[in-house]
């Protein structure tokens, strides 16, 4: 009873990424072993994840302006900036 125990608690995930973890081991057929890895990069890395829709594309840390002349603006989905300027973009965020 023990063990089933810790197992039953080595796959807790935090409430917002309970899905995303139930269809991760649903449709790739995981091990146990790899269930519990997949939980503990999930517990490990919870706050990387967005908690409700507003989370996503929002950061108040760095505000810009884009100069479009007369052109009306257009809706765009967020874009992950390229790795070749991760670097600068951390320096910017651990300035705040």
């Amino acid at each position: 009873m023990q063990s089933i125990l810790w197992v039953l608690k080595d796959l807790t995930v935090p409430a917002h990424l309970q899905d995303l973890f139930d269809q991760t081991i649903q449709h790739a057929n995981l091990s146990l072993s790899l269930q519990q890895n997949l939980a503990a990069v999930l517990r490990k890395n919870a706050e990387a994840f967005a908690t409700i829709q507003l989370d996503l594309g929002y950061c108040a840390d760095l505000q810009h302006d884009i100069d479009t002349g007369d052109a009306l603006p257009i809706k765009q989905s967020p874009r992950r900036p390229p790795l070749s300027a991760r670097q600068a973009e951390d320096d910017i965020l651990m300035k705040c």
